[in-house]
């Protein structure tokens, strides 16, 4: 907030199937502090209710952790801690000040193999002692995709959750009534649009996973099947590149770790 009045406007976002913005809590804060995010999260936390494996993706701010440790003890639910990359890389910038490290370690962060994970880090980690003695103490599962068990959903930044700040411009230099006020109509106004735009889509999927299922459905139709057994299937692609994917009655993997990190079927499954 900026203006007369002070403080800081906290806002929890989630994402919709279409991969649009859905808020779901807001607070007015003096800052942000301990004391001020664990009275956030505990709000959150009743707006969502009680549910298992949320994951939480921001900055390392210790506030954020300290609450959700909080909720964790007090409510005997898990939530999971995930860094926004783009914050990350900031941080690292700042400390090891290569360009070319941060890259890779961006890299490193958006890759789905644990073993194409492990290659990048040996190559970043020997190359500076400086990345070594940073990166070693941020957990790989709180940043890199391959390592969180597909709670992002591939979401790797907190960019789209900030974009909310064009849905509040003009809005935090007001009086604190009048941020409610409009706050309440602004979010409507939001809600309407994309409850309209939700109504004008046909079939089965929205439009983004519709469009996703016919390109993976085109590349499956070029790639090679083999059966091993009943579950499992050797999948050939148009690289001569050779996948292995598992079909069970209430879910599917493949070695491209698609179907976990992303919650969609890949085209090698598709293909099966």
């Amino acid at each position: 907030m900026y203006g007369k009045y002070k403080g800081n406007l906290l806002i929890a976002t989630a994402c919709d199937a279409e991969n649009g913005l859905l808020p779901i809590d807001f607070a007015i804060v003096e800052s942000e502090n301990r004391s001020s995010w664990t009275f956030f999260l505990w709000n959150l936390f009743f707006s969502i209710g009680c549910i298992n494996n949320v994951c939480v993706i921001s900055d390392r701010h210790l506030g954020i952790i300290a609450g959700m440790k909080a909720i964790e003890e007090a409510s005997n639910v898990t939530w999971h801690h995930h860094l926004c990359m783009r914050h990350m890389i900031d941080n690292f910038k700042k400390n090891v000040k290569s360009k070319e490290l941060s890259d890779q370690v961006w890299r490193a962060a958006t890759l789905k193999c644990p073993n194409q994970f492990a290659d990048e880090m040996r190559k970043i980690l020997s190359a500076s002692p400086q990345a070594r003695t940073w990166l070693d103490q941020v957990p790989p599962h709180t940043w890199a995709l391959c390592y969180d068990d597909g709670r992002r959903h591939g979401t790797m930044t907190t960019n789209r959750a900030e974009s909310m700040n064009s849905v509040f411009k003009g809005v935090r230099g007001l009086p604190v009534t009048a941020i409610l006020q409009q706050t309440f109509i602004r979010v409507s106004d939001y809600f309407y649009t994309r409850c309209e735009s939700g109504k004008s889509m046909s079939g089965e999927h929205v439009s983004s996973m519709q469009q996703c299922l016919e390109r993976t459905t085109h590349d499956a139709r070029a790639m090679l099947v083999r059966r091993l057994d009943r579950s499992e299937f050797n999948v050939q692609d148009k690289n001569a590149v050779m996948y292995t994917t598992f079909l069970y009655s209430d879910h599917v993997d493949c070695q491209c770790h698609v179907p976990k990190l992303f919650h969609y079927p890949c085209a090698h499954v598709i293909a099966t």
